[in-house]
């Protein structure tokens, strides 16, 4: 899941408009639009500060496929096939 879709998802699970995360999160409302349309666009510490607003964190989590033995690291195979949040 990308992040976009991840804290649309969560905002509007939470009953929060842009106006009520904004106020949560310190960042402004048109931010907030651009963030659930392009969140690569966003800084990140704004990401940030939104993700906390909504009870999470953003976090770096080890891809352990480079330990098996066909893993070629700049293959799109070598993508993790599970679900995670990316910018």
């Amino acid at each position: 899941m990308v992040i976009e879709t991840f804290v649309r998802q969560e905002r509007r699970r939470q009953g929060l408009d842009f106006k009520e995360l904004s106020l949560h999160s310190k960042v402004e409302p048109e931010l907030l639009e651009r963030m659930e349309i392009d969140a690569a666009q966003v800084p990140l510490e704004a990401v940030n500060s939104v993700l906390r607003a909504l009870g999470y964190q953003l976090g770096i989590v080890r891809d352990f496929r480079p330990w098996d033995a066909d893993y070629h690291p700049h293959s799109i195979e070598a993508l993790p096939e599970t679900e995670t949040l990316s910018l």
